[in-house]
């Protein structure tokens, strides 16, 4: 069976990452609400198949941009689409937690999913963005 990965898989799993950083830094940039850009966020995803093809998992990533305007207004307590020093992207909203992210949407994906995501490999491609 192939596993279908959206917008919202990427995207909240790259935002559980960086939130998860900020709590081991003390500088100022991951001190803020994380933002991703879309960028970063297709980036981060391709890395994530990639893996998971090479571990013989059928997946593929799903992405339009009536998927992200849906993703967004849907979930609008989570998250708003931001522009920061030119690039479009996702900012996480206040008050939104690692524990509230893993609870709606993280613990829907298969164990295998998650770890390619959490993949220090590939989670570094989000640091070189935000740094």
């Amino acid at each position: 069976m192939c596993l279908k990965l959206g917008i919202e898989d990427v995207a909240v799993n790259a935002l559980i990452e960086l939130l998860a950083e900020a709590s081991h830094r003390a500088s100022e940039a991951y001190r803020a609400m994380p933002f991703v850009s879309f960028a970063s966020i297709q980036q981060y995803g391709a890395l994530a198949v990639k893996k998971l093809r090479e571990e013989d998992r059928d997946v593929v990533l799903v992405y339009s941009r009536d998927g992200v305007l849906s993703f967004v207004h849907d979930y609008s307590s989570y998250f708003r689409l931001e522009f920061v020093d030119g690039e479009e992207g996702i900012r996480l909203c206040a008050g939104v937690t690692e524990e509230v992210l893993w609870k709606h949407f993280r613990s829907q994906l298969p164990f295998f999913a998650i770890s390619a995501f959490a993949d220090q490999d590939i989670v570094k491609c989000l640091f070189k963005a935000a740094s």
